[in-house]
C-alpha cells in the first residue's frame, strides 16, 4: 500500500514538474523603469503605415503599479522628426525573451512590435490606441 501511494505521488510530482517547465517559457512579466528602442521597418498607427521609424518606449516606476502604471511612446521618422507621441495610462510594458514588445494591460494590447516574416525578420509594429489589439 505504501509503495502504491508513493508511486502515485511520484507520478503526480513528475507531471506537475514537467508542466511547470514548459509554461515557464511563455510567461511574460511587466517591465518597470525600463527604456527600450526598436527600429521598425514598418509601423502601422491607427491604419496608417510609416516606414523606417524609431520607436522609443519608457515604462513607469514599480511604485506606480498600485497607482497608475504608464508607458510613454515616442515614434520618430528617419530624419528624427516626431510623428507620434503618447502616454498610455493604465498600461504596462511587456518584453519576452525573443524580443517581442507589448504595451497594454491584461489581454488588451495597444502596441505590439514583433519580427515580421514578410519583411525579412525585421521589426514590424502596430499601434491601436482606440480599439486595442485583441489576441487571436
Amino acid at each position: 500500500m505504501k509503495r502504491t501511494l508513493f508511486f502515485i505521488v511520484l507520478v503526480v510530482m513528475a507531471i506537475t514538474g514537467s508542466a511547470q517547465e514548459s509554461d515557464e517559457d511563455d510567461i511574460v512579466v511587466p517591465s518597470f523603469n525600463t527604456e527600450i528602442e526598436r527600429n521598425c521597418i514598418v509601423l502601422n498607427i491607427e491604419g496608417e503605415n510609416f516606414f523606417n521609424v524609431n520607436v522609443s518606449l519608457k515604462s513607469s516606476d514599480l511604485f506606480t503599479l498600485f497607482d497608475n502604471p504608464t508607458v510613454k511612446v515616442i515614434v520618430k521618422n528617419e530624419r528624427g522628426k516626431k510623428i507620434y507621441k503618447k502616454i498610455f495610462p493604465h498600461s504596462c510594458l511587456y518584453i519576452n525573451k525573443e524580443g517581442l514588445v507589448m504595451v497594454g494591460f491584461k489581454s488588451i494590447k495597444r502596441l505590439l512590435i514583433t519580427r515580421g516574416e514578410e519583411y525579412g525578420y525585421h521589426w514590424v509594429g502596430v499601434i491601436r490606441e482606440k480599439e486595442g489589439i485583441w489576441p487571436k
